[in-house]
C-alpha cells in the first residue's frame, strides 16, 4: 500500500516504519494522504512466529494517533468475542432468530456465558494447568475455549461437584 507524504511524495507505507526494531511501535509524525483522506499512521513491527518473516501492523486513524494501537487491541478483543459467539463456540447464527427481542435476550445470555468461560479459562490457566504453547508460539487454546471446555467438563461430570463449584466461584466477586 502506498501513501502520499506531504513534501516527500508517494511512499510505500512500511518504508515509513522499516527502521523500527521488532516489538517497537511508532506513530508517524504528521498526516499522510491515504486514498482521498488525510490520516495519521501508527505501526508496530512483528515477526510471524509460524514463518519467521517480518510483518507490520499498520493502523490508519483520523484522530488521536497515540490511542490507535490501544484501540486496535481493544477492537481485536471484541472480534475474538464475536468469533466465540459464532463459529468458535456458541454458534448463535444457527438459531436463525429474527425477532429483535429474542435476539437481544440471546445475545445477553451468550455474553454472560462468554465472560464466564473466559474467566474460567484464565482461572484454570493461572491456578490449575497452564495452557500449552505450540511450536508456532501460540497457545493451544484461547482463554475462552479453555474455560468452555472446563465448564462443559464440570457440568457433565456429576461425580466431581468441587470442579463445578470452582467454575461458579469464578463468577463471584467474593
Amino acid at each position: 500500500m502506498k501513501v502520499r507524504v506531504p513534501g516527500k511524495g508517494e511512499k510505500k507505507v512500511f518504508w515509513l516504519f522499516n527502521h523500527l526494531r521488532v516489538g517497537v511501535h511508532m506513530h508517524y509524525s504528521g498526516l499522510v494522504h491515504l486514498g482521498g483522506n488525510l490520516v495519521y499512521l501508527s505501526a508496530i513491527k512483528t515477526i510471524d512466529k509460524a514463518t519467521g518473516k517480518i510483518e507490520f501492523v499498520i493502523i490508519a486513524s483520523f484522530n488521536k494517533q497515540d490511542q490507535a494501537l490501544i484501540n486496535y487491541k481493544e477492537r481485536w478483543q471484541i472480534e475474538t468475542m464475536f468469533r466465540a459467539m459464532k463459529t468458535s463456540g456458541f454458534n448463535i447464527e444457527d438459531t436463525h432468530l429474527n425477532k429483535l427481542e429474542r435476539l437481544s435476550t440471546l445475545i445477553s445470555v451468550v455474553s454472560i456465558a462468554f465472560i464466564w468461560a473466559y474467566l474460567a479459562g484464565i482461572d484454570k490457566h493461572e491456578k490449575i494447568v497452564t495452557i500449552k504453547v505450540k511450536k508456532h508460539g501460540r497457545r493451544a487454546f484461547s482463554f475462552f475455549k479453555y474455560g468452555l471446555i472446563r465448564i462443559a467438563h464440570a457440568l457433565s461430570n456429576t461425580l466431581d461437584i468441587s470442579e463445578f463449584n470452582k467454575c461458579v466461584k469464578v463468577l463471584s466477586c467474593t
